[in-house]
Protein backbone atom coordinates (compact mmCIF):
# COMPACT_ATOMS: atom_id res chain seq x y z
CA UNK A 1 0.00 0.00 0.00
CA UNK A 2 2.83 2.53 0.50
CA UNK A 3 4.45 1.74 -2.82
CA UNK A 4 1.03 2.23 -4.37
CA UNK A 5 0.19 5.39 -2.40
CA UNK A 6 3.75 6.59 -3.36
CA UNK A 7 3.40 5.49 -6.95
CA UNK A 8 -0.27 7.94 -6.95
CA UNK A 9 1.30 10.68 -5.01
CA UNK A 10 3.65 10.94 -8.40
CA UNK A 11 0.96 9.93 -11.31
CA UNK A 12 0.02 13.94 -11.70
CA UNK A 13 4.02 14.83 -12.68
CA UNK A 14 5.37 11.64 -14.44
CA UNK A 15 6.64 11.67 -17.82
CA UNK A 16 7.80 8.08 -18.44
CA UNK A 17 6.73 4.97 -16.69
CA UNK A 18 8.70 1.27 -17.25
CA UNK A 19 6.52 -1.50 -16.46
CA UNK A 20 9.38 -4.06 -15.96
CA UNK A 21 9.48 -7.69 -15.45
CA UNK A 22 8.32 -10.34 -13.87
CA UNK A 23 5.15 -10.49 -15.98
CA UNK A 24 3.20 -6.70 -15.40
CA UNK A 25 0.17 -7.71 -17.01
CA UNK A 26 -0.38 -10.12 -14.68
CA UNK A 27 -0.05 -7.60 -11.63
CA UNK A 28 -3.05 -5.67 -10.04
CA UNK A 29 -0.93 -3.00 -8.85
CA UNK A 30 -0.49 -2.53 -12.52
CA UNK A 31 -4.02 -1.72 -13.35
CA UNK A 32 -4.83 -0.13 -10.66
CA UNK A 33 -1.87 2.33 -11.39
CA UNK A 34 -3.31 2.51 -14.74
CA UNK A 35 -6.82 2.86 -13.39
CA UNK A 36 -5.54 6.09 -11.33
CA UNK A 37 -4.09 7.50 -14.27
CA UNK A 38 -7.12 6.96 -16.32
CA UNK A 39 -9.17 9.02 -13.64
CA UNK A 40 -6.23 11.99 -13.25
CA UNK A 41 -6.62 12.04 -17.70
CA UNK A 42 -2.92 11.56 -17.96
CA UNK A 43 -2.46 8.08 -20.27
CA UNK A 44 -1.75 10.34 -22.99
CA UNK A 45 0.82 12.50 -21.61
CA UNK A 46 3.44 9.61 -20.40
CA UNK A 47 5.61 7.62 -22.05
CA UNK A 48 5.07 4.01 -21.71
CA UNK A 49 7.37 0.94 -21.77
CA UNK A 50 6.22 -2.44 -21.12
CA UNK A 51 9.15 -5.45 -20.59
CA UNK A 52 6.25 -8.75 -21.26
CA UNK A 53 6.00 -12.05 -22.21
CA UNK A 54 2.65 -11.71 -23.10
CA UNK A 55 1.33 -15.07 -22.40
CA UNK A 56 -1.85 -12.60 -21.13
CA UNK A 57 -3.61 -9.54 -22.01
CA UNK A 58 -6.32 -10.22 -19.52
CA UNK A 59 -6.82 -9.68 -16.06
CA UNK A 60 -10.01 -10.50 -14.07
CA UNK A 61 -12.08 -7.91 -15.37
CA UNK A 62 -8.97 -5.78 -17.02
CA UNK A 63 -7.58 -5.82 -20.77
CA UNK A 64 -4.53 -3.56 -21.32
CA UNK A 65 -5.62 -3.20 -24.77
CA UNK A 66 -8.31 -0.64 -23.42
CA UNK A 67 -5.45 1.14 -22.16
CA UNK A 68 -3.03 1.10 -24.67
CA UNK A 69 -5.75 2.35 -27.28
CA UNK A 70 -6.09 5.79 -24.98
CA UNK A 71 -2.42 6.22 -24.98
CA UNK A 72 -0.14 8.38 -27.06
CA UNK A 73 3.27 6.76 -26.40
CA UNK A 74 4.20 3.28 -25.40
CA UNK A 75 6.29 0.44 -26.51
CA UNK A 76 6.28 -3.18 -25.76
CA UNK A 77 8.96 -5.39 -25.49
CA UNK A 78 8.06 -8.77 -26.04
CA UNK A 79 10.44 -12.02 -24.33
CA UNK A 80 10.08 -14.68 -26.86
CA UNK A 81 12.50 -17.14 -26.83
CA UNK A 82 10.81 -19.51 -29.76
CA UNK A 83 8.89 -19.47 -32.37
CA UNK A 84 7.98 -23.79 -32.31
CA UNK A 85 5.59 -24.81 -29.96
CA UNK A 86 7.88 -27.65 -28.36
CA UNK A 87 10.78 -25.78 -27.77
CA UNK A 88 9.10 -22.41 -26.52
CA UNK A 89 7.29 -24.47 -24.22
CA UNK A 90 10.41 -26.07 -22.78
CA UNK A 91 12.42 -22.77 -22.86
CA UNK A 92 9.54 -20.71 -21.50
CA UNK A 93 7.24 -22.99 -19.73
CA UNK A 94 4.54 -23.22 -19.50
CA UNK A 95 4.23 -20.79 -22.40
CA UNK A 96 2.02 -21.48 -25.20
CA UNK A 97 2.84 -20.16 -28.79
CA UNK A 98 -0.89 -20.04 -30.33
CA UNK A 99 -1.81 -17.72 -27.01
CA UNK A 100 1.47 -15.32 -27.82
CA UNK A 101 0.41 -15.06 -31.40
CA UNK A 102 -3.26 -14.30 -30.82
CA UNK A 103 -2.41 -11.37 -28.42
CA UNK A 104 0.41 -9.88 -30.80
CA UNK A 105 -2.61 -9.83 -33.32
CA UNK A 106 -4.27 -7.54 -31.29
CA UNK A 107 -1.43 -5.75 -30.57
CA UNK A 108 -0.99 -4.98 -34.67
CA UNK A 109 -4.47 -3.42 -34.15
CA UNK A 110 -3.66 -0.71 -31.59
CA UNK A 111 0.22 -0.25 -31.79
CA UNK A 112 0.76 1.50 -34.91
CA UNK A 113 3.32 3.73 -35.42
CA UNK A 114 6.59 4.99 -34.20
CA UNK A 115 5.54 6.66 -30.80
CA UNK A 116 2.75 2.92 -30.20
CA UNK A 117 4.90 -0.10 -31.04
CA UNK A 118 5.61 -3.75 -30.15
CA UNK A 119 8.75 -5.55 -30.82
CA UNK A 120 10.25 -9.00 -29.49
CA UNK A 121 13.70 -9.33 -27.49
CA UNK A 122 14.80 -12.55 -27.48
CA UNK A 123 16.99 -14.35 -24.40
CA UNK A 124 20.06 -15.73 -26.88
CA UNK A 125 21.42 -18.76 -25.55
CA UNK A 126 22.65 -22.05 -26.55
CA UNK A 127 19.45 -23.21 -26.84
CA UNK A 128 18.06 -20.54 -29.75
CA UNK A 129 20.86 -18.89 -30.94
CA UNK A 130 21.20 -21.49 -34.25
CA UNK A 131 17.63 -20.92 -35.00
CA UNK A 132 17.55 -16.64 -35.55
CA UNK A 133 16.64 -16.69 -39.20
CA UNK A 134 13.29 -19.20 -38.22
CA UNK A 135 12.29 -16.90 -35.36
CA UNK A 136 12.32 -13.91 -37.31
CA UNK A 137 11.11 -15.51 -40.32
CA UNK A 138 8.21 -16.99 -38.77
CA UNK A 139 7.20 -12.92 -38.24
CA UNK A 140 7.38 -12.72 -41.64
CA UNK A 141 5.91 -15.65 -42.69
CA UNK A 142 2.83 -15.43 -40.46
CA UNK A 143 2.23 -11.51 -41.42
CA UNK A 144 3.07 -10.54 -37.77
CA UNK A 145 5.64 -7.75 -38.02
CA UNK A 146 4.53 -4.88 -36.43
CA UNK A 147 3.82 -1.45 -38.30
CA UNK A 148 7.17 0.09 -36.62
CA UNK A 149 9.25 -2.69 -38.70
CA UNK A 150 8.84 -1.21 -41.62
CA UNK A 151 9.60 2.77 -40.75
CA UNK A 152 11.76 2.32 -38.03
CA UNK A 153 15.37 0.71 -37.01
CA UNK A 154 13.50 -0.44 -33.11
CA UNK A 155 13.31 -4.13 -34.35
CA UNK A 156 16.98 -4.22 -34.96
CA UNK A 157 18.14 -2.74 -32.12
CA UNK A 158 15.78 -4.79 -29.83
CA UNK A 159 16.00 -8.08 -31.28
CA UNK A 160 19.50 -8.30 -30.54
CA UNK A 161 19.45 -6.46 -27.41
CA UNK A 162 19.98 -9.74 -24.83
CA UNK A 163 22.69 -12.27 -25.12
CA UNK A 164 22.56 -14.44 -22.21
CA UNK A 165 25.77 -15.03 -20.34
CA UNK A 166 24.87 -16.96 -17.19
CA UNK A 167 23.91 -18.98 -16.05
CA UNK A 168 27.18 -19.97 -17.59
CA UNK A 169 25.43 -23.87 -18.85
CA UNK A 170 23.51 -21.79 -21.63
CA UNK A 171 25.62 -19.08 -22.39
CA UNK A 172 26.86 -19.33 -25.88
CA UNK A 173 30.70 -18.60 -24.83
CA UNK A 174 30.31 -22.26 -22.96
CA UNK A 175 29.25 -24.13 -26.01
CA UNK A 176 31.78 -26.69 -27.03
CA UNK A 177 34.06 -25.95 -30.27
CA UNK A 178 31.96 -28.06 -33.08
CA UNK A 179 28.83 -26.30 -31.79
CA UNK A 180 30.21 -22.79 -31.79
CA UNK A 181 31.62 -23.16 -35.49
CA UNK A 182 28.37 -23.85 -36.56
CA UNK A 183 26.90 -21.22 -34.50
CA UNK A 184 28.90 -18.97 -36.32
CA UNK A 185 27.48 -20.49 -40.06
CA UNK A 186 24.49 -19.68 -38.91
CA UNK A 187 25.33 -16.04 -37.68
CA UNK A 188 26.66 -15.40 -41.02
CA UNK A 189 23.85 -16.87 -42.82
CA UNK A 190 21.42 -15.30 -40.80
CA UNK A 191 22.79 -12.09 -41.50
CA UNK A 192 23.15 -12.23 -45.23
CA UNK A 193 19.57 -13.55 -45.57
CA UNK A 194 18.21 -10.70 -43.17
CA UNK A 195 19.83 -8.07 -45.77
CA UNK A 196 18.35 -10.07 -48.41
CA UNK A 197 15.06 -10.75 -47.28
CA UNK A 198 14.36 -8.47 -44.61
CA UNK A 199 15.75 -4.86 -45.19
CA UNK A 200 14.02 -4.76 -48.64
CA UNK A 201 10.98 -4.32 -46.92
CA UNK A 202 11.80 -1.44 -44.94
CA UNK A 203 11.39 1.88 -45.52
CA UNK A 204 13.95 3.34 -47.79
CA UNK A 205 14.85 6.05 -45.24
CA UNK A 206 15.46 3.44 -42.67
CA UNK A 207 17.24 0.66 -44.92
CA UNK A 208 21.00 2.34 -44.20
CA UNK A 209 21.13 2.19 -40.42
CA UNK A 210 19.03 -0.67 -39.82
CA UNK A 211 21.54 -2.27 -41.93
CA UNK A 212 24.62 -0.62 -39.85
CA UNK A 213 22.32 -1.83 -36.90
CA UNK A 214 22.80 -5.23 -38.16
CA UNK A 215 25.73 -5.83 -38.78
CA UNK A 216 27.05 -4.15 -35.48
CA UNK A 217 24.77 -6.39 -33.63
CA UNK A 218 26.23 -9.49 -35.50
CA UNK A 219 29.42 -8.58 -34.60
CA UNK A 220 28.14 -8.24 -30.69
CA UNK A 221 27.29 -12.06 -31.25
CA UNK A 222 30.20 -12.91 -32.53
CA UNK A 223 32.66 -11.88 -30.30
CA UNK A 224 30.38 -13.08 -27.21
CA UNK A 225 30.17 -16.75 -28.91
CA UNK A 226 34.44 -16.44 -29.03
CA UNK A 227 34.22 -15.16 -25.34
CA UNK A 228 35.89 -17.61 -23.08
CA UNK A 229 35.78 -15.96 -19.72
CA UNK A 230 32.61 -15.39 -19.10
CA UNK A 231 33.02 -12.53 -16.39
CA UNK A 232 34.55 -10.50 -19.06
CA UNK A 233 31.58 -11.46 -21.22
CA UNK A 234 29.65 -9.15 -19.33
CA UNK A 235 29.87 -6.02 -21.40
CA UNK A 236 27.78 -7.92 -24.21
Amino acid sequence: EKFLDTIKTQAKIVDNIYFAGGEPLMHPEHYEILQELDSLDKLDKIDFMYSTNLTNLYYKNHCVIDYLKKMKKCKLVVSIDEVDPDRLHYIRYPSNLNDIVGNIKELNTVLRSVEKHWSIVPTWNVLNLHRMKDIVGYFKDNELLPYAFYISVSWEMDMHNIILMHPEHLSISSAPPEWKKYLHTTLNEFEEWYKDVMIPMKSPNVKFFATKILEGNMNKFRNALDETNTEKSLEY
